[in-house]
């Protein structure tokens, strides 16, 4: 709420100054305003709140059948449009970037405006979303300026679908707001019967929010089913549709389904660091107040254990027993060969008996110089998974150090770290890892990791 009144309200028209970005308000029927930082004038239209139905082509299909169709899109995901690579981390805007992406937000919003092609409608959305979620997960959040981001890119996008995904947003950010009325408002012209997934998923995630918001749990669940793979949801809006799940499971007393759910979804490259950032952007909606951090500690503790075992399990092979035995049994046949076979016979005894000493000893001394500094390794690893910061990280590199064990190969790792909130930074870590674990770490690889904010420079991966 602010000062003036609900700021997600239907009652009235707020959207992005063309020239500075500033929200900008209006009455409901639009009309003409002067933006009051830059004084620039601009003309609003009427908002268009056609239903977006009437876009659809042909009578509704039967339930069946259009389920079908959505699950059939849910094995595709629709890429980033390229020309917004590179502000884009992790399919994320970091807050470094924010600025130059807010830029390219309004050209792009002139430029689906006045053409109305589908390519920068595309990519209008795309940012529009991206710049939302970063405006959500600050800590500064302004939601009149939240608000007129989206309701400006509403009035430049034509497909349906994009309308629909703007309504989306702004509905879950009224009823975020607990203004429950306006997210109703700006739902009320969405399809609900669409055979698009990313339109439907639009309009089921956010009945769940309006749905939480009210405590209807029940029908929570019967919108995003049971479990993870009853009701197909786009990609993107996978991590809500868990959170919302799990919250209903929560809620409904169901506590112990809650965790499987949200431990299930962890598993996934970076799922965990997505779905606390998604929590975070709505946590006026507390979404799984207890579950979520039993999921987690659950989480981290699978995780330490696997890390812990990869930072140096298991017994070192090329100790140096073959060159051992192989020089013991040379001393013995020579000494066999120049003093006869009895003195011989007992030469190589002597021989083995004192090289297997020495070579015990020395193995001894290595194995357990190895054993502690991998214990401390481990240890290290382990604190950062249960104690520090998750962040998105890319695989650059990855080398042999030439040690083996019997199952694995350890490697020097060397990745990118992304953090949302501070400069990425690049770190090296040296693994034990499974031929399987080695291959989930190929170069560009996707990988989360956990890093000390007071001090960066040393990560752990969360290795699977």
């Amino acid at each position: 709420m602010s000062a003036s009144g609900p700021t997600y309200s239907t009652l009235f028209r707020l959207v992005a100054c063309d020239h500075c970005g500033a929200p900008l308000r209006t009455e409901e029927r639009g009309g003409a305003a002067s933006c009051r930082y830059c004084g620039a004038v601009h003309s609003v239209a009427p908002r268009d709140d056609r239903p977006l139905s009437l876009f659809h082509a042909g009578a509704p299909l039967p339930e069946a059948e259009r389920l079908a169709r959505l699950r059939h899109q849910a094995t595709r995901q629709r890429a980033i449009p390229s020309a917004l690579a590179a502000l884009i981390e992790h399919d994320e805007i970091p807050a470094w970037k924010l600025t130059e992406a807010t830029q390219v937000w309004q050209a792009t919003r002139r430029e689906a405006r006045l053409h109305g092609g589908t390519d920068a409608g595309e990519r209008l959305l795309h940012l529009t979303v991206l710049i939302s979620n970063a405006h959500l997960r600050s800590r500064a959040h302004d939601p009149a300026r939240h608000r007129a981001l989206l309701e400006a890119a509403l009035d430049a996008v034509h497909l349906p679908r994009h309308r629909q995904v703007l309504r989306g947003h702004l509905s879950r950010a009224a009823a975020s707001e607990g203004d429950l009325d306006a997210a109703e408002a700006w739902l009320a012209p969405c399809d609900r019967c669409s055979d698009d997934l990313e339109s439907d998923s639009a309009w089921r995630i956010t009945l769940a929010y309006i749905d939480t918001a009210r405590c209807r749990f029940g029908h929570v669940l019967d919108l995003l089913g049971r479990t993870a793979n009853e009701i197909p949801l786009a990609s993107s809006a996978v991590p809500m549709g868990v959170l919302l799940r799990g919250n209903a499971h929560e809620q409904t007393g169901n506590g112990e389904a809650a965790v499987e759910s949200l431990v299930a979804a962890f598993r996934g490259a970076g799922a965990r660091v997505s779905l606390s950032l998604v929590r975070e952007q709505h946590r006026r909606m507390c979404l799984c107040p207890r579950t979520f951090q039993v999921a987690s500690h659950a989480h981290a503790a699978a995780a330490a254990a696997v890390v812990s075992k990869a930072a140096g399990s298991g017994s070192m092979t090329g100790d140096g027993w073959p060159i051992i035995i192989l020089t013991a049994l040379f001393v013995g046949v020579a000494a066999a060969a120049f003093i006869g076979d009895a003195l011989g016979h007992a030469a190589i005894g002597l021989g083995v008996i004192f090289l297997v000493t020495v070579g015990s000893l020395r193995s001894l001394w290595r194995s357990r110089r190895l054993a502690s500094l991998y214990e401390r390794e481990a240890a290290r690893q382990t604190r950062l998974i249960a104690e520090g910061a998750p962040a998105m990280a890319r695989v650059i590199a990855s080398a042999p150090t030439g040690v083996t064990t019997v199952e694995r190969q350890q490697v020097h790792v060397e990745v990118q770290v992304s953090p949302l909130d501070s400069a990425p930074f690049r770190a090296r870590v040296t693994l034990l890892l499974t031929a399987p674990q080695l291959a989930a770490l190929a170069p560009d690889a996707a990988v989360t990791a956990w890093f000390d904010p007071l001090q960066p420079g040393g990560v752990a991966l969360e290795v699977v």
